[in-house]
């Protein structure tokens, strides 16, 4: 009796897990980038090769941010000391900018390696897209420099 009772909750705990996970995947589809794929009508072959795209660039990305990270840590601890080596420093900093990039670059890569997937009415949508999140893009960096500017602005008063 116990033996069925353990294979039936491990049953359902599979069933209840592997449906969580496709349901976080039909989220993931869904808002802008999904309403975009909906406007595109991309076949199911097109989503494949998007969703792989799309994965490794992350994997590479996460590569990445984990070799900035420890730059990160390795500029903690130069800082520690009195008398730290300024030159390791600037290249700890400029190779962490050198890093973010390459990210940059990847992600721009994997957007145009999508793009070659598309056919003529898709590309004309993936265009008008584009160009409306650099619009977005620009406006953001903006508002943050301001806020940014403001900020500091405040604690310089202050003092």
């Amino acid at each position: 009796m116990k033996n069925i009772t353990l294979k039936a909750v491990v049953v359902f705990l599979f069933v209840a897990l592997t449906g969580s996970f496709f349901a976080q995947q039909g989220r993931m589809m869904q808002g802008k980038k999904g309403q975009m794929c909906q406007e595109m009508k991309l076949s199911d072959d097109q989503l494949k090769k998007i969703q792989t795209l799309r994965i490794e660039h992350q994997e590479y990305a996460v590569d990445i941010r984990t070799e900035m990270q420890k730059n990160r840590l390795a500029i903690k601890k130069l800082m520690l000391n009195d008398n730290f080596d300024e030159n390791e420093l600037l290249n700890l900093s400029r190779a962490n900018s050198d890093l973010q990039a390459k990210i940059k670059d990847s992600k721009l890569k994997m957007k145009l390696d999508v793009y070659k997937l598309l056919n003529a009415d898709q590309k004309k949508i993936w265009k008008k897209r584009f160009l409306q999140m650099g619009k977005k893009m620009h406006r953001v960096q903006k508002a943050m420099k301001r806020g940014k500017s403001q900020k500091f602005q405040k604690r310089q008063n202050r003092s």
